[in-house]
This record gives structure tokens, sequence and C-alpha cells, in this order.
């Protein structure tokens, strides 16, 4: 079996496929069991915090890390919507 192997290095790369691809398909069921059930609205982010356009960098890394939310829309004083900072800019130079 071993020389039928090192002889065909193809059949190799179809089995590390074979495998990736069961890997993958497990993780989706398991998603998928684990969303079984739950309405949209159960799922969805309900209470949204946003940044003051005076905010320091500190009361946006504070908000992030306090709950799920990834984006922030920034308002002026009134509360009118001025931009939306998004997580991946806050965290890199």
């Amino acid at each position: 079996m071993a020389l039928f192997v090192a002889q065909n290095p193809l059949l190799i790369l179809i089995a590390v496929f074979i495998f990736m691809s069961a890997g993958q398909e497990a993780a989706y069921v398991s998603e998928q069991e684990a969303i079984r059930g739950l309405s949209v609205k159960e799922a969805m982010i309900t209470q949204f915090s946003h940044l003051r356009q005076d905010a320091v960098l500190k009361d946006a890394v504070k908000l992030l890390l306090s709950g799920a939310q990834q984006d922030f829309p920034v308002v002026d004083w009134q509360g009118a919507y001025i931009a939306c900072s998004a997580a991946p800019g806050l965290l890199t130079p």
C-alpha cells in the first residue's frame, strides 16, 4: 500500500482536500444546530453606541471592548451623523 501511495502523490493531495472539506462541513453543521429555532430579533444588536466627534481613541476602544458592536456612528454635538468608525480602522496605525 505504501508503494502505491508513493507512486501517486496526487492521492495524498486528494486525501488532504477531503479531510479539510469534512472539517468545514462539520463546522457548518454545528453552526446550523446552534442557531436552529432562533429568530432574527434574537440575533440582532438592539442597542447601538455612538461616538461624539470630540471623542478620543480611549473612548472608542472602551466601546469596542464592551460589546459586540464593531462599527460606531460618529455624531456632532447636535447628534447629527458625520461618519462611521469601523473597528479595524481604530486598531491599525
